[in-house]
């Protein structure tokens, strides 16, 4: 599905450009190899794509000339099309170290770019930030918020969305009352920046904790997400790994005055019949269905992960069905799920496959099954997929964090596009 011999890459007015391919145009391509040092490496979490068809991530830099070892520094990078058929990359800008990768990006209607770090700040326990472009071509950081101001505070923040008055959502890691995660606002404060307000603290079991992936809202304005713990509170082969339970799916109802109640849609029960320990968020079919991964459970062995739908039932419940179980050849611990603009169901599996390293991208229908699309080799056409996504004419859009410019784990990962 992917080029697999690699793009012609050339250096031109500091960014770099990069050609695909023309015989592999149509049924996909490598856009773009990482090639380490400033120019960044490790791509993670699913693209952004502007009305132009830019696409946005983020990624790591190595490099000690700028303070980068030995701790990464995080980096938001761009890709651009061009009319001929070539791709521009440019880093927009590098964070100081330490980091860790979390995180998707964010854009605004204007084409600002907004993200998270996972520390930095004013606290060291995160922050949230805005890109915008000067009048001279670069970008400019704006911080918005630093987390970690007081016990009650979340700390090592994820991805943020907009709501519809343009307010910011998003989830920490850790922090709040009980040092399990929140879900927090920001909300644009006039001429003192950005205002920040807790919307919920994760608690104890059965609540759930460490929520990891981004937020979604459904047409009532209501919040969906997923914790990566908590929940559960039986034993199962999450409890024989880590005893802090096995995940969550869960609802944030607003009352219309800035309170929430959080209602636990379902709690994984762990492997080797359920799911565990969701690292992606959850997304709504046409018909009001929530979708999305488990990270393992599913099988008998480790590694391994589900593909879960919930549908709503009568008196208010939901009811899972797991619609794929990973377990080798068809790929191991998917991340996120990512619906085209034709409805058809697709994600990223970022180990398993053919060789069991490299991972898959994979089509899943209700009737068939399975379609595995695209086998990664770890080679130049990248290894271990993070996410994808679909820009609005039906092309999906993905990253690896290896392979590309070396092999397996020596590579620095790429940007590739699959055939529509």
């Amino acid at each position: 599905m992917f080029a697999k011999n690699g793009v012609l890459i050339l250096l031109f007015a500091g960014m770099i450009v990069v050609l695909p391919i023309a015989s592999h145009a149509a049924s996909g391509k490598v856009l773009y190899q990482f090639q380490g040092g400033v120019s960044g490496q490790q791509p993670f979490g699913e693209p952004v794509i502007d009305a132009h068809g830019n696409l946005f991530g983020k990624g790591l830099v190595s490099d000690g000339d700028i303070g980068c070892l030995p701790y990464y520094c995080e980096m938001v990078w761009e890709l651009s099309p061009g009319k001929d058929g070539s791709w521009t990359y440019q880093v927009l800008y590098i964070f100081p170290p330490p980091t860790y990768a979390t995180g998707s990006l964010a854009l605004d209607a204007e084409g600002n770019v907004y993200g998270t770090t996972s520390a930095g700040g004013d606290y060291g326990q995160g922050m949230a930030f805005e890109l915008t472009k000067s009048a001279g071509g670069g970008w400019v950081e704006n911080a918005l918020y630093s987390f970690g101001d007081g016990s009650s505070d979340g700390t090592v923040p994820g991805t943020m969305v907009f709501d519809s008055l343009g307010n910011l959502f998003g989830t920490t890691f850790s922090g709040g009352s009980s040092d399990t995660g929140t879900v927090f606002e920001l909300t644009p404060n006039g001429s003192r920046g950005w205002a920040e307000s807790v919307v919920y603290s994760f608690g104890a079991p059965p609540d759930g904790s460490g929520p990891r992936g981004p937020l979604t809202f459904d047409s009532a304005g209501n919040l969906y997400g997923t914790t990566n713990g908590g929940g559960y509170g039986g034993s199962g082969d999450c409890y024989i790994n880590r005893f802090d339970g096995c995940g969550t799916v869960f609802e944030l109802v607003s009352n219309g005055e800035g309170a929430w109640t959080e209602e636990i849609l379902y709690a994984f029960k762990g492997a080797p019949q359920d799911g565990q320990w969701p690292y992606t968020g959850v997304i709504f079919d046409a018909e009001g269905n929530l979708f999305g991964t488990t990270a393992d459970g599913g099988c008998e062995a480790i590694f391994c992960g589900t593909a879960f739908e919930l549908s709503p039932t009568q008196g208010g419940n939901w009811g899972e069905t797991i619609i794929k179980r990973f377990s080798g050849n068809n790929g191991t611990s998917p991340s996120n799920l990512a619906f085209s603009p034709s409805g058809d169901l697709y994600g990223a599996a970022s180990t398993g496959g053919t060789s069991y390293y490299y991972g898959l991208i994979f089509q899943l229908k209700r009737v068939s099954g399975e379609d595995i699309l695209y086998d990664f080799t770890g080679g130049s056409d990248g290894g271990e997929p993070d996410a994808v996504a679909f820009d609005d004419a039906g092309h999906l859009f993905g990253t690896t964090s290896y392979g590309g410019n070396g092999v397996g784990t020596a590579g620095d990962g790429v940007i590739f596009e699959g055939g529509r």
